[in-house]
């Protein structure tokens, strides 16, 4: 079963119904070396569950869902949200375009292009809307899904590219990271994203030139007072006691045996 011809019907059941939650994600993780993994998700909550039995039961269809070109589909719950997903591994940029290539259901890439150095990562894309030319269009249909509220219904686009942020136009920047693009139902949406792999600012080079130069200048200071004997000896020396306000110790140990002496007696 072709997922993007079914995009525009399930959205369709979200507004009929006005109480389904559909949502559909893409998520691409990225490696300083160029490698990574592509994973594509669809999410139902029990409503759409039910909504879809009319169309030969939920579980019928998410077994027909080509995701990840036939790699093997996992199944969590978050909530009263069922999300089946699959995920591919890449070794470089051109394996990941062409897994991208092969998952034109999931988001249909008009341009996709990776570039990831030592320096940083490069990406710019072109993903059309869900409802594509190959699809039902969403003029065919007797409501406006257009109008879907993001409560009820969102495709997104998810990608971590390795390295600190530079430049993006995502819609939002996810606490991991991630940066985060919210795929249009009828408009072509652009991305761009570009990221560095260089230092975090502080500016580690200076820093190590300065602290080298100082203990170049301590180390000098220390050599030249060893080599210089008086300096050494100067340095070494102990000031000597400051002088007695009155004389030495022998001085005064005269002064105080004469006063003891009796007066000398007149001449008789």
């Amino acid at each position: 079963m072709n997922m993007r011809k079914m995009w525009p019907i399930l959205a369709a059941l979200v507004v009929l119904t006005s109480a389904c939650r559909l949502e559909t994600n893409v998520s691409i993780d990225v490696n300083e070396d160029g490698s990574g993994t592509f994973t594509a998700e669809i999410g139902l909550d029990q409503e759409m569950r039910d909504a879809l039995e009319g169309f030969g039961g939920s579980d019928d269809l998410l077994s027909g869902l080509d995701l990840g070109d036939g790699t093997p589909t996992e199944t969590r719950t978050e909530g009263d949200m069922t999300y089946i997903s699959a995920t591919q591994s890449f070794a470089d940029p051109t394996e990941l375009k062409t897994v991208v290539d092969a998952n034109q259901d999931q988001a249909s890439f008009e341009e996709f292009e990776l570039d990831v150095t030592e320096d940083g990562a490069r990406l710019i894309a072109r993903t059309g809307p869900l409802a594509g030319e190959d699809g039902t269009g969403a003029d065919e249909l007797p409501i406006d899904i257009s109008a879907l509220s993001d409560d009820f219904f969102s495709a997104n686009i998810f990608v971590k590219l390795p390295g600190t942020v530079k430049k993006e136009n995502a819609n939002e920047i996810m606490a991991d990271g991630r940066l985060r693009w919210a795929i249009s139902v009828t408009d072509p949406i652009d991305i761009e994203a570009e990221t560095s792999l260089g230092s975090n600012g502080i500016p580690w080079l200076p820093i190590g030139i300065a602290a080298v130069a100082i203990l170049g200048v301590g180390a000098y200071a220390v050599t030249r007072r060893k080599d210089d004997p008086a300096k050494a000896a100067l340095g070494s020396t102990e000031a000597p006691p400051a002088p007695m306000g009155f004389g030495d110790a022998a001085t005064e140990a005269g002064r105080a045996t004469q006063s003891e002496l009796p007066p000398e007696l007149p001449p008789q």
